[in-house]
């Protein structure tokens, strides 16, 4: 057998080897970026590597490969681009959800819902089923265990994270304890990022933990006899 390495077998070479090169990029915009220059250096082989015959299937599949590479980066491009929000949004965003991209917060904004409260009105009742995670803008919500206080949950704070991650219902009773401002996700929408928004599930399970850490340490500095009160809820 004659084992010859041609001109385009190396540049095929090189084209697998950037491809092997991006799989281990954590940035999905390199990851592109390196698989777009594989690609074109893929029409440049499968034009030539065969004389007189082109192989028209792989280089119409790499075609299709740039273009959808391009329409991603540009995409991300797109979602990185400075956004002006106002008011309570850009409060939200800047305390809570600031490690997204403008256009991922813009996408959050587009899944979620705004609602003003009253003091003492109703959020959650003891062991009900809770469907959605509510951020505090601006007031107060208290935990009660039957007429019992037992955490509040200020500005930049969140309701419902602990029933998300464990689906269970909700360990406590939430009132408003002062007129407040919140925002609502529904845990169904959130759940539909993991397969269509996989970056941005992964944000949105970043704030959630973030979350938890924080009323647990608070905990533990209650356990440890200091005034703070915090459980999660």
């Amino acid at each position: 057998m004659n084992f010859t390495i041609g001109y385009f077998d190396g540049l095929s070479f090189i084209s697998y080897g950037l491809i092997a090169i991006s799989y281990s990029m954590r940035d999905m915009k390199w990851l592109r970026v390196i698989t777009l220059v594989a690609c074109l250096l893929d029409l440049v082989v499968y034009y030539n590597i065969r004389a007189g015959q082109p192989l028209w299937v792989q280089l119409g599949m790499n075609v299709v490969f740039i273009v959808i590479n391009l329409y991603q980066l540009y995409a991300m491009s797109r979602d990185r681009q400075p956004i002006a929000f106002g008011g309570d949004e850009a409060w939200l965003y800047k305390h809570v959800f600031h490690l997204m991209t403008p256009g991922e917060f813009k996408n959050v904004l587009a899944m979620g819902r705004w609602q003003a409260v009253d003091a003492q009105e109703q959020i959650l009742a003891e062991g009900d089923s809770v469907g959605q995670l509510a951020f505090v803008v601006s007031g107060r919500l208290d935990a009660l265990w039957g007429e019992q206080p037992v955490n509040s949950v200020s500005a930049g704070g969140v309701v419902g994270e602990i029933s998300y991650l464990t689906g269970n219902a909700a360990s406590a009773g939430v009132v408003a304890g002062v007129p407040s401002r919140l925002f609502f996700l529904a845990h169904g929408d959130i759940e539909k990022t993991r397969s269509v928004s996989p970056d941005l599930h992964g944000k949105i399970m970043y704030v959630l933990s973030r979350q938890l850490v924080d009323k647990l340490a608070t905990s533990n500095r209650q356990a440890l006899g200091t005034s703070a009160r915090a459980l999660p809820i």
